[in-house]
């Protein structure tokens, strides 16, 4: 088996300006120029990227990720044995400080907690979209799965008959 030579496992960074990250498309990718400045080139295939930043204050993990709908702040980190990418938001909608600061957050609640903080934050959705149901509502929700299971004969009529009343 071949070894990998070290240019192909050293990732280059890339120190972009906001303007820079907001001009990133799948048609054009970041390069250093000539001077060591970082400048946009044509992007041979059009295909999907990802480069870390090279900012300082940027955590480590952090990533950007050039894609068909458009550019996108990540961080990646471990949890457990596991690897994932955890995605920010967009480019377009966060600065890069601000993107700095979330990916920052994100890895200390990995740290802190041993969770997603991805997990977490549907659960408290979830709550809140929970909260928000009012009696009559999941009284309704419960009529239509017992008016469910009488269609496929699993229910009983009284019970179907009983909630509509308690309604």
């Amino acid at each position: 088996m071949g070894r990998r030579s070290m240019a192909n496992s050293t990732e280059t960074k890339y120190r972009l300006t906001q303007a820079q990250l907001r001009a990133l498309t799948v048609e054009h990718r970041p390069a250093l120029g000539p001077d060591g400045k970082t400048v946009l080139v044509k992007n041979p295939g059009k295909r999907p990227y990802r480069f870390s930043d090279s900012t300082p204050g940027a955590p480590s993990g952090f990533n950007i990720y050039v894609g068909p709908t458009g550019a996108f702040y990540e961080v990646r980190a471990r949890i457990g044995k596991k690897a994932v990418r955890i995605s920010l938001g967009s480019v377009q909608e966060l600065t890069l400080t601000r993107a700095h600061d979330l990916a920052a957050e994100h890895r200390a609640s990995i740290r802190q907690t041993g969770e997603d903080p991805r997990q977490l934050i549907r659960d408290v959705e979830a709550a809140r979209e929970a909260k928000g149901i009012t009696i009559g509502e999941a009284m309704q929700a419960y009529i239509d799965h017992l008016a469910d299971l009488g269609e496929r004969d699993k229910g009983k009529p009284g019970g179907l008959a009983g909630a509509k009343d308690s309604l």
